[in-house]
This record gives structure tokens, C-alpha cells and sequence, in this order.
């Protein structure tokens, strides 16, 4: 499964890589600037990707825009979080794209566009 990640602060793009391939996932992230080639690399995450999760406290409104709009076309699953620290990342990881819980987040239900996760034990 790939995870893609659009928005959230550069500085932590290592971590989220080296956290999701631990978890035998492929991750990829856009950084939210869709000027130059910026949309055009928006576009072909969320084609790549089976799960887009979009930070909104980090972002464009634009890009946060595009990304939901595109994952819904595609029929991608779309989280949408305020703030996704590494600590953040791992209990998506553990909880959220878990096969029993995704099916919550699929494309055309009530949820598909805010995350919201419950507490781990």
C-alpha cells in the first residue's frame, strides 16, 4: 500500500518515510506548493497513492483542496487532519489504515474526509 502525504512541516518528510516503510508501507509527500510543477506532482501523488492524508495546519488552501477533490475522484481513501507529527504518523499508521478501520474512510461515506482517531491504549 502506498501513503501519500500532502502538507505537514519538510523537516519531518525522513521520519514519515522511514516510519511508514517499517510498517511495510510505500510513502510519498508533497510539500502543498502548487506553483510550477507543484500541481502537476500533486496530481500524480494521488494517482500513485491508496491513501491521501491531507495535514491542513501546514498547508495551501488550494492544495488541501486538490488533494480531497482528486482522492475522491479516484476513489483514493482521504484523511484530513489539522496536525500530523511523527508520534501522530505512527498511530495512523497503527490504527487508521488498519484493513477492519479503512473501510470507515472509503469514498462516498459520511466520514470520508475528516479523520478522526481514537485514543491508543
Amino acid at each position: 500500500m502506498r501513503i501519500g502525504l500532502v502538507g505537514g512541516l519538510d523537516r519531518n518528510e525522513g521520519a514519515y518515510a522511514d516510519l511508514a516503510r517499517r510498517a511495510g508501507y510505500r510513502f510519498e509527500h508533497h510539500n502543498g506548493h502548487l506553483a510550477g510543477r507543484g500541481g502537476a506532482a500533486l496530481d500524480a501523488l494521488v494517482d500513485r497513492c491508496d491513501v491521501v492524508v491531507v495535514v491542513t495546519d501546514v498547508n495551501s488552501h488550494g492544495a488541501a483542496w486538490r488533494a480531497r477533490r482528486l482522492a475522491r475522484q479516484r476513489g483514493s481513501v482521504c484523511l484530513v487532519m489539522s496536525r500530523c507529527g511523527p508520534s501522530k504518523f505512527v498511530e495512523l499508521l497503527s490504527i487508521a489504515l488498519d484493513a477492519s478501520v479503512t473501510h470507515l474512510y472509503a469514498p462516498g461515506t459520511r466520514r470520508h474526509s475528516r479523520a478522526s482517531l481514537p485514543p491508543v491504549a
